[in-house]
């Protein structure tokens, strides 16, 4: 599998992207951080190769244009931002009726399971 990682500068990015390059099986189609730095690209609209899903570490304000991208791409996507604001999570959800959206405030398997005995 081929995932585009945004946000692959910050923490979690790193070891979503070490994660993907150790599991044997996936690989980081694109590093994309608007910060960029060697190997990142500043705007995924800058990668025009393969990839099979979108993972977005990164910044509640960038939802709108990787949603864009996706549904033009038709690739899945995953979004682990919070902060949302109404235009944002509209994009998000217009985007739903055309591609795969997996949205999750917070991706930690405690607060998962917290959430599911609640």
């Amino acid at each position: 599998m081929k995932i585009i990682v945004n946000g692959a500068g910050g923490h979690m990015g790193r070891e979503v992207c070490r994660l993907i390059e150790a599991s044997g099986d996936s690989s980081v189609a694109a590093r994309v951080d608007k910060f960029g730095g060697e190997g990142f690209l500043t705007d995924i609209n800058e990668f025009s190769g393969d990839a099979d899903v979108i993972i977005d570490f990164s910044h509640h304000t960038a939802s709108t244009e990787l949603v864009k991208y996706a549904v033009a791409r038709q690739i899945p996507i995953i979004i682990a931002t919070t902060g949302h604001d109404d235009e944002e999570l509209s994009a998000i959800e217009e985007a739903s009726k055309k591609v795969a959206v997996f949205m999750s405030a917070n991706m930690s398997l405690g607060v998962a399971l917290l959430v599911e005995l609640a």
